[in-house]
């Protein structure tokens, strides 16, 4: 007799009517269980229907832009936004590894590429840019300048061998 069994006859449940409601409760909890995974298809269905690839997201985004933003002098400036908000969609849907999450991230990117921007918007993204620029500038300097070091040290180190060998040959002539 297991421990609900027991239970349930000292509160005066009979085991006919414990397992009745044991099995009552194993179907709201598939229903619930099946119906979440409804829910999940749905959005996941939505989503593959309404944006199928970054094309899609790209014109979604596009149309969120001020027009006065788009032109042939502003075009770097417009491919670095858009590839922006592209790999912040792509990083974080990457680090993501469950299936309702992502497509709850989707949704998510989705509403943050309708928003309309304004000009003022645009330009705080184009300084984010140049500071992520030029944090990886520093961080492409730093590493070259740690090879330049570490090429240093090699070359430091060849000549310490070269020295203590030609201190071995000095003492080998010295006892001839």
């Amino acid at each position: 007799m297991s421990i609900f069994s027991a239970a349930g006859w000292l509160l005066g449940i009979p085991p006919k009517e414990q397992r009745e409601a044991r099995k009552e409760w194993e179907r709201k909890q598939w229903r619930y269980t099946s119906k979440k995974i409804d829910e999940i298809n749905a959005k996941q269905d939505k989503l593959n229907k309404d944006y199928e690839n970054f094309a899609i997201y790209g014109s979604v985004l596009t149309k969120s832009f001020p027009v006065e933003f788009f032109n042939e002098e502003n075009n770097d400036l417009v491919d670095k936004v858009i590839d922006k908000f592209i790999n912040d969609y792509s990083n974080a849907y990457d680090n993501l590894k469950d299936i309702g999450e992502k497509i709850d991230l989707g949704i998510k990117y989705t509403q943050i590429w309708k928003k309309k921007k304004s000009l003022y918007d645009i330009e705080n993204i184009l300084k984010e840019i140049e500071k992520e620029e030029k944090e990886q500038l520093n961080y492409i300097n730093v590493s070259n300048s740690n090879k330049d070091i570490d090429k240093e040290i090699e070359v430091l180190k060849l000549q310490k061998e070269i020295l203590e060998l030609k201190a071995q040959l000095a003492e080998k002539d010295k006892e001839r």
